[in-house]
């Protein structure tokens, strides 16, 4: 970063105002550019500038301003030495600090193996935890920044002993105890703040400069760039400690990797029964009932796909004719629009952003078990069929699809009992009495195909007068051995406790996205036709029908749009011009779910619907944990080229997440966040002296703030001020005794 002077001319007149910058590289193309940090107000007076930079620089190599004074020199003034270094202190020393109380230091000196080295390994450790709270940079950059810092006389370890080679070999060792710490985390978070109420559970990415390790698998990011990544799961208290996480191949499928971090906890006696909170991403049938037969308590939400299977009935009727908004302004009063008819509903209102309704236990469906071959009793499976129509008649289901599925019956299975109800009204009588069980089923689905009334009874009389096939079960042992069966089949499916809620700024979002949708569309087809009519384009229709069909399938929208062409008249001849036709059955089945969301949990979980509600909006405990480790951590981009190397760096970013974590704690009445706390604490450094004639070092802190001293009171560490107790704490850099070891570790 530099200051940098910018100038507008307005008029005649020429004004000039100073900036701080900082040079980056574009994602986009690499380019290096710079952005503005922040505005340093106007400058009047080439001093004021040369005063600006001097103090940026100083402030940047760790030095200190004095004011010059305007008294000659004096011999009492000859007496007054310079430091002979300013070094970073009172943020650092908070973070240790903060370590050491929470435990961490425990942990790490009782996990790490000891023996064969000169200096702790934990202390290796704290120092790069303490660099990625403060500073996070590159393990190369940390041997460089940590003689600029107090961490050598806080934790007793020489300069020339923090190198890089000793660095990654305390890495190493780190990745080896990985799984140990994660169970030592969990254990002094429980022991610190008691039984977590909600746990919660997410999966992000991070990305590599340069190949990466084997694990890193070129994919697109969760932020939309196509490059070599991993993918990190994270388990953390409602708190945001973290208690698990795992390193992951970067096409690795979300499911599969967070259910088996679910079960891992379930394995821990104090985390079990504790409610896991986390998103879509398990919100398939299939991996609910994974969750199910493991007895985890969850909370998740359904995929939009598999409303339909659960019988979901939302009431989206009164929503459905609200216009969407055409411009950013309408968006408010859209909204405001969007409550006024939730409250008009059946839905139960929360706060003016959020309605719920609680729908109860349903069952689970089952994903297709039924063999794709018929059964042989003809009356079972028109009882079936007959409550298949039913349920989507009353509205159940949206779909014959959907109502088959959530029986246990494949789509196909179900479509063919369904039809079953086509029969005429007496003839479905006479197949429930039993009269038809001996014939094949296959028979019967051949009448029904028979659409004239009097050629179904002709048929049916046909049937009934052949003599019956011998099948494995005779008709009468068939048809009341199927009755039970079934009923023991339903006494065994699964059942989940369902709540759906309403948000009305979400809702408005997405019709709002919609429209846009529908408008990039329009203007899509008008490019690509006035493409096909220039006689210059080299444009085909075959290779435009294509280009608009990508389109479609990278916004999603392929099964809503059917593309077409046709041929216009033109005074030349004909001109081939593409069209698009909307399936508004489908259009309007989507706009049907938007703002909604359908929660599914254990059906043990004891709490209310409205708790369900605040429980799984309150996820963002995990998304701020990731937030916090992309940003302020700064977990990516990753520079290491190997797996270990990799999952240690994750550690290290994960142990700063615990620190940021429990300074939040602390200061969590405070109207400030543990990132603002350590900004506040930076300027705060140590003065160290060389005395003459001595071989002790002098330390000497200056005068602490009134803001700082109140903020170090809040956090419990006034102490770190304290002349007598600072003294006690620090070991001077002139005792420190070099060995052989020290330049090659």
């Amino acid at each position: 970063m530099h200051v940098r002077v910018s100038s507008v001319t307005r008029g005649k007149h020429t004004y000039r105002y100073a900036q701080l910058v900082e040079s980056f590289r574009r994602d986009s193309d690499g380019k290096p550019v710079h952005r503005v940090i922040a505005n340093l107000g106007r400058v009047t007076d080439p001093t004021q500038l040369d005063n600006l930079k001097a103090a940026f620089e100083a402030n940047r190599n760790g030095e200190r301003l004095v004011a010059p004074s305007a008294e000659p020199t004096t011999a009492d003034n000859s007496r007054l030495r310079r430091p002979q270094a300013i070094l970073r202190y009172l943020d650092v020393a908070v973070v240790v600090e903060t370590m050491r109380r929470v435990g961490l230091c425990d942990e790490l000196s009782r996990l790490l193996p000891q023996l064969g080295s000169d200096v702790a390994p934990e202390r290796v450790v704290t120092a790069l935890v303490a660099q990625r709270c403060v500073d996070p940079q590159s393990k190369l950059r940390a041997t460089r920044w940590l003689p600029r810092t107090a961490l050598p006389e806080m934790l007793g370890v020489a300069p020339t002993q923090f190198n890089n080679t000793r660095v990654h070999r305390v890495l190493e060792q780190l990745e080896a105890i990985e799984h140990e710490l994660m169970r030592a985390l969990s254990r002094r978070a429980h022991e610190q703040h008691g039984r977590f109420a909600t746990l919660y559970l997410d999966l992000t990415d991070t990305w590599f400069e340069g190949q990466g390790p084997d694990l890193a698998k070129k994919g697109r990011t969760k932020a939309g760039h196509v490059r070599r990544k991993v993918g990190i799961v994270l388990l953390c208290s409602d708190e945001g400690h973290p208690l698990r996480w795992e390193v992951v191949e970067g096409t690795s499928a979300e499911g599969p990797r967070m259910l088996q971090v679910m079960r891992s906890v379930q394995q821990v006696p104090w985390l079990e029964q504790i409610p896991i909170v986390c998103d879509r991403a398990l919100g398939h049938t299939a991996h609910i009932q994974q969750l199910l037969n493991a007895n985890v308590q969850f909370l998740t939400a359904l995929l939009k796909s598999e409303f339909d299977s659960y019988g979901v009935q939302l009431p989206s009727e009164s929503l459905a004719d609200c216009p969407p908004p055409t411009r950013p302004s309408e968006l408010g009063e859209c909204t405001r629009q969007a409550v006024r008819r939730a409250r008009q509903t059946e839905l139960t209102e929360l706060s003016e952003d959020l309605f719920y309704t609680d729908l109860g236990l349903v069952d689970v469906p089952v994903n297709e078990t039924t063999a794709d071959h018929l059964p042989t009793v003809c009356s079972e499976a028109l009882r079936i069929g007959l409550d298949l129509v039913e349920s989507v008649a009353s509205r159940k289901f949206s779909t014959h699809s959907a109502a088959a599925r959530a029986a246990g019956l494949s789509p196909q299975v179900g479509g063919r009992y369904a039809s079953l109800a086509r029969l005429e009204p007496e003839l479905q009588e006479q197949t429930l009495m039993g009269h038809v069980d001996g014939y094949p089923l296959t028979r019967l689905l051949q009448i029904v195909r028979t659409t004239d009334k009097s050629a179904q009874y002709t048929a049916f009389e046909q049937l009934r007068q052949e003599t019956p096939k011998p099948t494995r079960h005779s008709p009468t042992a068939s048809a009341h051995a199927q009755r039970p069966q079934a009923k023991t089949a339903q006494s065994k499916r699964q059942q989940v406790r369902v709540v759906a809620y309403f948000n009305p700024e979400v809702f408005v979002r997405q019709r709002w996205l919609a429209q846009q949708k529908l408008d990039e569309l329009e203007a899509q087809v008008t490019e690509l036709n006035q493409r096909l009519s220039n006689p210059q384009s080299h444009l085909k229709p075959k290779g435009a029908t294509q280009k608009l069909n990508d389109w479609l399938r990278r916004h999603d929208l392929v099964t809503l749009f059917a593309v077409g062409t046709e041929q216009q008249p033109t005074p030349e001849g004909s001109l081939t011009r593409l069209t698009v036709k909307r399936d508004e059955a489908e259009w309007q089945k989507r706009r049907s779910f938007d703002g909604f969301s359908v929660l599914v949990a254990h059906p043990k979980l004891k709490r209310s619907a409205a708790e369900l509600t605040r429980t799984y909006r309150a996820k963002n405990a995990v998304e701020a944990d990731f937030q916090v480790i992309k940003s302020v951590v700064k977990l990516r981009p990753v520079r290491h080229r190997t797996d270990a190397k990799v999952r240690a760096h994750v550690a290290l970013c994960m142990l700063a997440l615990y620190v940021q974590r429990s300074l939040a704690w602390q200061l969590r009445k405070e109207n400030i966040s543990a990132e603002q706390a350590l900004e506040q604490l930076e300027p705060c450094r140590l003065c160290r002296y060389v005395t003459k004639g001595s071989d002790r070092d002098a330390y000497v802190l200056p005068q602490v703030s009134a803001e700082d001293r109140a903020l170090l009171r809040r956090l419990g560490l006034t102490r770190l001020v304290e002349p007598g107790e600072l003294r006690a704490a620090l070991r001077p850099r002139s005792e420190f005794v070099s060995t052989s070891a020290d330049g090659t570790a």
